[in-house]
C-alpha cells in the first residue's frame, strides 16, 4: 500500500522527519507547519504533538506550547520531556507551584533525573 501524500506531495513520516531537520537548523516556521500539518493527519501522535509544543516554546508562543505540552500529558502522563518543559515554561512565568507539579511527576517515575531534581530544590 502506498501512503497518502499531502498537497505537498510528503507522506506522514517523511513530513514529521522534515519537520525534525527544520527544526534543528533553527526553521521554526516550516518545522510549524510541517507538525502542525502531520497532526492533521494522526492527532495522536505524541512525538508531533510535543515537538509542535517544543516549536511553539522556542517562538515563544508560550500559551500555545502550553497547551500542546499538556495535551501530551494528557495522552501520556509518564511523557517526561513534555512534564520537564511545562515545568521550565511555568517556572519563567513565576508560576512556581504548577512548576513543582510537573518536576514532582517526573521524580515520581525518575528519582534520580537532575533537571526535575533542581526545579524541585529551586535556584540555588
Amino acid at each position: 500500500m502506498v501512503p497518502e501524500r499531502d498537497h505537498e506531495g510528503v507522506a506522514g513520516p517523511e513530513r514529521y522527519a522534515q519537520a525534525m531537520a527544520a527544526m534543528r537548523q533553527g526553521h521554526l516556521d516550516q518545522a510549524r507547519r510541517l507538525l502542525e500539518a502531520s497532526l492533521m493527519e494522526a492527532p495522536d501522535h505524541l512525538p508531533s504533538r510535543y515537538e509542535l509544543g517544543v516549536c511553539y516554546l522556542r517562538m515563544r508562543q508560550t500559551a500555545r506550547a502550553e497547551g500542546m505540552l499538556r495535551s501530551v500529558t494528557a495522552l501520556d502522563p509518564l511523557h517526561v520531556g513534555a512534564r520537564l518543559s511545562l515545568g521550565r515554561l511555568l517556572s519563567a512565568a513565576g508560576r512556581r507551584e504548577e512548576a513543582l507539579t510537573e518536576y514532582r511527576a517526573v521524580l515520581t517515575h525518575d528519582p534520580a533525573n537532575p533537571e526535575a531534581r533542581q526545579g524541585v530544590i529551586g535556584p540555588g
